[in-house]
């Protein structure tokens, strides 16, 4: 619920700021193109899961997520702490 409302603000903030850009329209071969490739992806992720099972692709991902951030995190936090005005008195 939350998560909807925070996409629709953006989407409409999206929608206020870039609507004095008049774009043409994108041609139907691409957006012909592009659905059939979305549809070939999307309708075959079925086949994926013969050979793995989704949960460890959550597992994976989440996990790969983590350890990127961390690294990350721990870059930040190392910096603010030598940062600090420590004495040694």
């Amino acid at each position: 619920m939350i998560i909807e409302a925070i996409i629709t603000l953006i989407s409409v903030v999206f929608k206020v700021l870039f609507a004095w850009i008049n774009l043409p329209q994108v041609p139907t071969e691409i957006v012909t193109s592009i659905d059939t490739y979305l549809d070939l992806v999307f309708n075959n992720l079925t086949f994926l899961g013969f050979f793995f099972r989704p949960v460890t692709f959550k597992i994976v991902a989440t996990s790969a997520i983590a350890l990127y951030l961390f690294s990350k995190l721990y870059k930040v936090t190392m910096w603010i702490y030598h940062k600090l005005p420590l004495s040694s008195n």
